[in-house]
């Protein structure tokens, strides 16, 4: 599921992973304006033999969505 959020003063479209507790995946360039400092995020792999080393930065994110009511 894709959002528009802002994070730490960055209004960006954020991609929700919902199979992996709800991490949020951006680009790196959207990653490298969050000033949150990044740690060891694990290794994710996308596919079976398809593995990646991953930074990660650990942000309180809120997001509410608007109804619409007539």
């Amino acid at each position: 599921m894709r959002v528009k959020l802002t994070v730490e003063n960055v209004e960006e479209w954020f991609l929700i992973d919902t199979g992996f507790s709800g991490d949020l995946i951006v680009k790196s360039d959207v990653f490298d304006e969050i000033s949150a400092k990044p740690s060891d995020g694990g290794e994710i792999c996308v596919a079976k033999d398809l593995c990646f080393s991953a930074l990660q930065k650990v942000v309180s994110v809120e997001y509410f969505k608007q109804a619409n009511i007539m």
